[in-house]
């Protein structure tokens, strides 16, 4: 990690996200279920980098699993320790948040599961970053051991937008507020990136207003780029799926649920 320590943009709206990715019906909690299923076959404990508030560590954590979250934002584990506090006891005990960078990563343990959920691989800032994530989820994979990450290949094929686009609005219940949602989209092709500008307005029942301005840059992803660089940190992928039901890749590529092993020779590396 570099001395200078540049401003995470996660830490701008840790809680509206924690909120907002927290609830029944958001569409990205689809993929609960499939991780819950691996956990199952591969057992834990299990690491996840790029944990944010602990979405997908609490239903581990609920369903029995021991689980070790790393992520940069303080402030998202700042949101995820406070959540996981009101639930029970036994749950508690099995979660680990640690504050950490996830391309330059050194625990003692090694684990048979690692995950790298919800296109977090493409909030790195560079193919190196990129690289050396990987290769720290494999140092910390037991021999024989499965990573799982998601990325989305569609990012680079959206069209590109003028002006902030009204999204989603919600109702934050707990803190009486009412949240609009925008976003424009923007495509960096020279860096390969994609630019998702955001705007969340924050308004109580008296007509106060407070406004989030975040910037989400993606790194472009296909298929091929991500086996590359799964190789390349000594990994192999025994399976892509096109989506959490585990159907086939479409094409064009849009959403990849990569599942990758430690070492392809062995015999308890396969995955259907």
């Amino acid at each position: 990690m570099s001395a200078e320590k540049a401003e995470n943009p996660y830490d701008r709206f840790a809680e509206i996200y924690g909120w907002r990715f927290s609830l029944p019906e958001a569409a990205q909690n689809k993929d609960i279920l499939f991780y819950l299923a691996l956990a199952r076959e591969a057992g834990g404990p299990i690491l996840e980098l790029a944990c944010g508030w602990g979405r997908v560590m609490l239903a581990l954590a609920r369903a029995g699993f021991e689980a070790t979250g790393v992520d940069l934002s303080e402030r998202m584990l700042a949101v995820g320790r406070e959540k996981m506090r009101r639930d029970r006891p036994e749950v508690v005990a099995r979660v680990s948040f640690l504050q950490g960078d996830m391309t330059d990563l050194s625990l003692p343990e090694r684990f048979p599961l690692v995950l790298i959920p919800f296109n977090s691989l493409q909030c790195l800032r560079s193919v190196e970053e990129q690289r050396r994530t990987l290769a720290c989820a494999a140092l910390h994979l037991e021999r024989g051991g499965r990573l799982a990450l998601e990325v989305n290949a569609g990012f680079r094929n959206l069209a590109g937008e003028t002006t902030l686009q009204r999204k989603w609005t919600k109702r934050w219940v707990e803190r009486n507020l009412t949240v609009f949602a925008y976003e424009r989209v923007s495509q960096d092709a020279e860096n390969e990136a994609t630019l998702f500008d955001m705007r969340f307005e924050l308004a109580d029942d008296h007509g106060r207003r407070q406004q989030v301005d975040v910037c989400e840059r993606l790194l472009w992803a296909s298929r091929a780029k991500v086996e590359h660089l799964l190789r390349e940190a000594g990994l192999t992928a025994v399976s892509v799926f096109g989506d959490f039901r585990r159907r086939p890749v479409a094409d064009p590529e849009e959403r990849l649920i990569v599942v990758a092993c430690r070492d392809k020779e062995e015999k308890q590396c396969t995955y259907d």
